[in-house]
């Protein structure tokens, strides 16, 4: 076992180039002191990309642990909206009408417009178009100037409420879901 060892840890001499001037063993010793130096050089580098990289995941913890303690911080008691019963909301929808004219007969045509159409909505979704033959023209283009309705592709005289709770639709895509 100890033969293993010592042969282990033989080192052949021979082998070792041997300078034969001092010019040699000056110039190997300029190489290996480059080459030192540029390990150095690169090992800074690399200490000051890691320094970095534990700076900024300090700051992830930090944030993280903010978020955390956020959210494990009991909810606070959220306002509730007020509950609008229907002739609230019915006044709410006189008073803006009233602004949007001023013309008392044009702001009551909108009214009768608008209420026209969410029933249309209500009742027959796939189809919710209504008739504008009766109504007056600036009354329709301004709901349609308003992105809030919009006419039917094939009969200029039918109107329809846009979807709201969907992207205003790109005339080159598929329509809403609501109106498929």
């Amino acid at each position: 076992m100890e033969e293993t060892l010592a042969t282990e840890t033989y080192v052949d001499l021979a082998a070792i180039p041997i300078p034969n001037t001092h010019d040699d063993l000056v110039q190997q010793l300029e190489t290996s002191v480059e080459e030192h130096r540029a390990l150095l050089e690169s090992l800074q580098r690399d200490l000051k990309f890691e320094q970095q990289k534990v700076q900024g995941e300090r700051c992830l913890f930090q944030d993280l642990d903010l978020v955390t303690d956020v959210l494990q911080a009991e909810p606070e008691e959220e306002e509730a909206l007020p509950k609008l019963s229907e002739n609230d909301l019915m006044l709410a929808l006189v008073d803006l009408t009233n602004e949007a004219f001023t013309d008392a007969d044009q702001c009551a045509q909108l009214r009768l417009l608008l209420e026209t159409m969410l029933n249309a909505l209500w009742e027959s979704p796939s189809n919710p178009y209504v008739s504008i033959e009766n109504f007056d023209t600036t009354v329709v283009n301004y709901l349609l100037q308003s992105h809030t309705a919009e006419k039917h592709l094939k009969d200029p005289n039918l109107l329809r409420l846009v979807a709201f709770h969907e992207p205003l639709p790109d005339t080159h895509a598929v329509r809403p879901a609501l109106y498929r």
